[in-house]
């Protein structure tokens, strides 16, 4: 009989420690808020540190050709990120590429993934309002994954909240509080696996907040492609010759000479 308790008790307290590692992953480590003030960012380009709507933000004002400035960028120092929630709010994003980079490789320019705004008129009804693209080798692959944009809520004259939860080869992105995902990336492309953070403008930035490891049980698995036919042990690779789907092979990004 005290076998028996014994075992109870002890399946009783592996249970509640998966269950305590599952909510350890839902919730991550302890949120990073980043100060918007000088000495946490390194900028290029044109910069400015300011009061903007009732927050300390960040302000990447556009380029100029005649001064020859470059449109304000901005990265955060001592950040690195692999898995996990970015929160940030954004405010007048009104030019195509406001956005942020992360798992920049070896804080370069050359690798990381990119979620940026589209704004245009009808944000909430156009199709490529918000868009996610790699950058490989230095080129950013915008035109290549086309399901990966998709409207979203954002509001002129207004901090606009966003929210990515990144887990893995995933991401899920939410606009203005969306309950569900406002675009679903189900394989994230780019080259690395980790690195720092950098926000592109034009625009306001406040308010950012990394929560590392926070993927909201998120898998890291990528998502199955439908766009593709797969081989199984009852369809061979042959099979997909007759089907109206391209053959599903891994992915490999490379940059030929021009």
């Amino acid at each position: 009989m005290l076998a028996v308790m014994r075992k109870n008790q002890n399946t009783a307290c592996a249970f509640a420690v998966g269950l305590c590692l599952l909510s350890a992953c839902a919730r991550g480590a302890e949120p990073i808020k980043v100060a918007m003030t000088p000495d946490h960012w390194k900028t290029t380009g044109n910069v400015e540190f300011l009061k903007h709507n009732g927050f300390d933000a960040l302000e990447l004002k556009p380029g100029d050709r005649a001064k020859q400035t470059l449109t304000g960028n901005a990265a955060p120092i001592g950040v690195s990120f692999r898995n996990g929630t970015i929160e940030f709010d954004v405010d007048k994003p009104w030019s195509m590429g406001t956005g942020i980079a992360f798992r920049r490789d070896k804080d370069s320019s050359e690798n990381f993934e990119y979620f940026y705004l589209r704004p245009q008129a009808n944000c909430a009804a156009a199709v490529d309002c918000i868009q996610y693209a790699p950058q490989t080798h230095g080129v950013l692959l915008w035109d290549v994954l086309p399901q990966y944009q998709a409207p979203a809520p954002l509001r002129e004259g207004e901090w606009n909240h966003v929210k990515l939860v990144v887990s893995g080869q995933r991401m899920n992105i939410f606009v203005n509080g969306a309950k569900s995902p406002t675009l679903k990336v189900g394989r994230l492309e780019g080259d690395s696996q980790e690195g720092g953070l950098s926000l592109a403008g034009p625009g306001f930035f406040a308010n950012l907040i990394v929560t590392p490891d926070a993927v909201d049980g998120l898998p890291a698995e990528s998502a199955k492609d439908r766009s593709c036919c797969s081989a199984s042990p009852s369809r061979s690779p042959q099979d997909c010759s007759s089907d109206w789907r391209r053959p599903c092979r891994p992915r490999a990004w490379i940059c030929l000479p021009p």
